[in-house]
């Protein structure tokens, strides 16, 4: 309903938007007509949260000049509650939407994510959190506008390594799966600056991992890590490192090379040895200093 708008035959303010048929309709009068300039703000970027949704309508795949399209779900929003959508799959017809570039999918109950989401070279955001998917297609690589790429709150196990392709990538959010580990291809993400992966079963990183030089934060706790890459001195410009709750037994000493570090979480690694856990919770001040006591590596 648009509050700037009013039926041209009865002068009812009471109109709203048809996503299906695109066009004003007056809720008294059953009028329909089109009015360019705010039809602009509907028909390119579609907001249909909590339309009591089982799927996407078909309508809306045949329409490739779409540039947003959010049909997430609030389940806890007392006045949503009644309309939630619980779509639970994304057809193949997806490939049609060239045009898209933001894409929320949040709170539904997709399980897969077809191979045909690589058609859509446009997307600069892709928002598929809190839903049951348990992989993601190597198509997904093909992506290369994607700047925000959020799977948290899923069931996968794995991301494959054709996520090296995805070299526009600035924000990779995974938290809250069960991802075992890490390709190496993650290297390749060189633009990336936030990487969040929370909450999963990782016992290692990839050493390609530090050369993400414009890598800023990295979030790693509630993880099995029991050692870090030697190298991850290089990130020279993280300034967020979280790696509580997990198994570490070592930090690598280049560690003391994060200049730009303002914070380090290293509690419940109560097995930390090298440098000690009690010393480690001190912060990077102590941490340098208790390296700076040991000898040179020649």
């Amino acid at each position: 309903m648009s509050p700037q708008l009013t039926c041209e035959t009865c002068g009812s303010f009471f109109v709203y938007w048809s996503f299906e048929d695109e066009t004003f309709v007056c809720d008294k009068c059953n009028h329909r007509f089109y009015y360019e300039e705010l039809a602009k703000e509907y028909k390119y970027f579609l907001d249909l949260v909590d339309f009591r949704l089982l799927e996407i309508p078909d309508y809306i795949y045949d329409r490739s000049y779409i540039k947003k399209l959010d049909v997430s779900a609030e389940p806890y929003d007392s006045h949503h509650a009644p309309f939630v959508n619980r779509i639970t799959a994304i057809s193949p017809k997806i490939g049609q939407m060239t045009g898209l570039e933001e894409l929320d999918l949040t709170y539904n109950a997709i399980k897969e994510v077809p191979p045909e989401i690589g058609q859509c070279r446009q997307l600069r955001d892709l928002v598929l959190r809190k839903n049951y998917i348990t992989t993601i297609p190597a198509e997904l690589g093909k992506l290369k506008k994607l700047e925000m790429l959020c799977l948290n709150n899923n069931f996968i196990k794995e991301l494959p390594p054709q996520i090296g392709g995805l070299t526009g990538l600035v924000y990779l959010i995974v938290d809250f799966n069960r991802i075992t580990h890490l390709p190496k291809e993650t290297g390749k993400l060189r633009k990336l600056e936030v990487m969040s992966a929370d909450q999963n079963e990782l016992h290692e990183l990839p050493a390609e991992i530090c050369t993400l030089k414009k890598l800023r934060q990295l979030r790693l706790r509630n993880n099995r890590l029991t050692y870090l890459p030697e190298d991850i001195g290089l990130l020279t410009n993280l300034e967020k490192l979280d790696l509580e709750n997990n198994e570490l037994k070592t930090l690598p000493r280049s560690i003391t090379n994060l200049a730009k570090l303002e914070e380090l979480r290293i509690s419940g690694n109560t097995g930390l040895v090298s440098p000690p856990y009690k010393v480690a919770q001190l912060g990077m001040d102590a941490i340098r200093e208790w390296f700076g006591q040991l000898p040179e590596l020649a």
